[in-house]
């Protein structure tokens, strides 16, 4: 209420092997939000989702629509040897008149791995091919055509993802949409696909989008010649440099305090790397270098531009940090009160942990975190299955899942049930009869079934405050019996039944007066 909201999810499981889930999502819209109306459906193998396909209607007449799939073999392992996955989307914003679409398929077999993606909308129709190999340097081409005149530009890029290399040409809607099922600008392209073999996945997926990254923006202390110095911690297990310039792109000597030197590449498409150490290429963005040092040493650096290069604007540092390990301990208090006991490994400040069980029909959300240990109060969802996985999702400072991790399991208590209907009678009246009964726990409606030796078959409902129900045309002779069963819970669940009988009356019939015996008369020879 204020606003209106109101959603839901319906599940269905296929052998206990395919899991089916439709969702949907309404909201009104207030003077500070828009209102939407939104679906998603999942398909699940073996609780390993495997397809996706959600749409949003806003009330501005902004829609999107998205389709995801990800098939692997062997499916339950995280670095499969077969993978093929992808998926298109696209969005219309009508007061714009902006609008995209966009598409891309990742293929993996063993070692090697192919990926082709493109997309078009109001200014550009682009497309890209990238094939590589796991400790291989890879390549590929990219390409995009302008329609504002008919421009045709592209090349060949290294060591690098078709993400990347399309996000220069990508456009966003003037207004931000959020809330409903699809992400802002359909979120194929915000990550690499699962299982990238790229070398040097953390300059293909940018900045901060490993399995965890502390981000800042430096300040360098200027220096001559348009150098300048910034300090790094010590004792991290890598640290990734965003260099930028206003009027080209940088070509930047980096000294550490241990006498390491090495120099960025002039031109995209070029890795430099030191093994174990270095690696650096031109950004999408001509205008920024991507440098990632493994295991730099800690204390002052130094950054000086190469002869001829454009002058440094700015340094964003973002520290590499190892993926976040979740533990969790479920326990039961009191009646309802549940409690789980949370512990996050290389947990980041400013991200966030969403902890969800998920049953065989049901899912519900217990609650978000927003430090690295502590305990979450919370009631069970109340379903028919009682056995429960608990999922943890990884969330950044912008609120975006990054990962799913499975961290635990419990069983449920059983669902509510009422209790038992005490006192069920029948009683006659006339022609007429009455069926009673007591109150019962927990009940929210009852249902009365009358069975007569009429051949009668009738279904009443009463609610918690009614408790009886009339028969009519109830006659001496015939015999009635009723059941009554308390529904409730919320998932209006029966309890157990209570049986009254009515027996038919016992009618005296008289018996006729015995008349003396009449004497015969003989007569006489």
């Amino acid at each position: 209420m204020h606003p209106l909201a109101f959603g839901g999810i319906l599940g269905a499981k296929i052998a206990e092997l395919l899991q089916l889930e439709l969702a949907f999502k309404f909201r009104e819209a207030t003077s500070t939000e828009l209102g939407f109306f939104g679906g998603q459906g999942k398909l699940s193998y073996k609780s390993d989702e495997i397809a996706t396909l959600a749409a949003d209607v806003y009330s501005d007449g902004y829609v999107d629509a998205q389709v995801t799939f990800n098939l692997h073999f062997p499916f339950d392992s995280s670095s499969p040897a077969i993978e093929v996955s992808g998926g298109a989307g696209f969005w219309d914003e009508p007061a714009s008149g902006l609008w995209q679409a966009n598409g891309n398929v990742y293929f993996k077999l063993w070692i090697i791995s192919a990926e082709v993606a493109g997309l078009i909308n109001n200014k550009y129709a682009a497309g890209c091919l990238h094939v590589g190999a796991e400790g291989v340097f890879g390549g590929g081409i990219q390409g995009r055509y302008r329609f504002s005149d008919g421009n045709i530009d592209g090349g060949l890029f290294g060591n690098d993802n078709c993400s990347d290399q399309l996000k220069q040409y990508k456009e966003k809607p003037e207004k931000e949409h959020k809330g409903g099922f699809v992400k802002e600008e359909s979120a194929i392209f915000l990550t690499a696909p699962r299982g990238s073999n790229v070398p040097g996945g953390a300059l293909a997926r940018e900045l901060g989008a490993l399995g965890g990254a502390s981000a800042g923006t430096g300040a360098l202390a200027t220096t001559a010649a348009g150098g300048g110095r910034f300090a790094l911690p010590a004792g991290t297990l890598g640290q990734e440099l965003r260099i930028t310039s206003s009027a080209g792109t940088p070509v930047v000597t980096l000294s550490g305090p241990g006498g390491q030197t090495y120099t960025t590449p002039s031109t995209a498409g070029h890795l430099v790397t030191v093994p174990g150490q270095f690696m650096s290429a031109v950004a999408p963005d001509p205008h920024q270098v991507l440098v990632l040092l493994r295991h730099p040493k800690g204390g002052t650096w130094h950054v000086q531009p190469a002869a001829g290069s454009p002058p440094i604007a700015g340094v964003e540092f973002a520290e590499d940090v190892a993926p976040a390990a979740v533990k969790v301990k479920v326990r039961h208090g009191h009646r309802q009160k549940w409690s789980l006991t949370y512990r996050i490994s290389h947990f980041l400040a400013g991200t966030k942990v969403r902890f969800v069980e998920r049953g065989s029909d049901s899912t519900h959300v217990l609650g978000t975190v927003g430090k690295a240990r502590g305990t979450l109060s919370f009631g069970p969802q109340e379903a028919l299955g009682r056995s429960r996985k608990i999922y943890a999702y990884l969330l950044n400072n912008e609120g975006a899942t990054v990962r799913e991790l499975t961290v635990g399991h419990y069983t449920a208590p059983g669902a509510f049930r009422p209790a038992r209907p005490h006192k069920a009678r029948i009683l006659r009246r006339g022609t007429s009869a009455l069926v009673t009964w007591s109150a019962a726990a927990g009940a929210r409606l009852y249902k009365i079934v009358v069975r007569g030796s009429d051949g009668r078959l009738a279904t009443f409902f009463r609610k918690p405050h009614s408790r009886s129900v009339q028969l009519l045309n109830v006659l001496p002779f015939e015999s009635f019996t009723a059941t009554v069963t308390a529904e409730g819970g919320s998932n209006m669940l029966p309890g157990p039944r209570a049986t009254a009988t009515l027996a038919p009356l016992k009618i005296k019939v008289p018996h006729p007066a015995k008349r003396p015996a009449r004497k015969s008369k003989k007569k006489k020879g």
